[in-house]
């Protein structure tokens, strides 16, 4: 899929509220990648930053967590 296809889709089936946290997390992780993929990194991290500031054992929050450090890297580069 096209990635500001699935941008606008993600963004479309993102709860807006805090009931099921665990899909919340999901959407905005997949928000971050695709962000990331179109070269868009100010919101990449934004997305990633609130799938890492939860304190899990799941693996895409460990990813995103990641993600946030090697972004912030990026940036000091630039």
């Amino acid at each position: 899929m096209i990635p500001n296809k699935r941008l606008l889709n993600l963004k479309k089936i993102l709860p807006k509220t805090e009931k099921n946290r665990l899909y919340k997390l999901q959407v905005e992780n997949a928000l971050a990648i695709t962000y990331e993929e179109i070269g868009d990194f100010e919101k990449a991290m934004e997305f990633y930053k609130e799938v890492a500031e939860k304190e899990s054992e799941i693996y895409f929050i460990k990813v995103a967590k990641e993600k946030v450090l090697e972004l912030s890297l990026k940036n000091k580069e630039i």
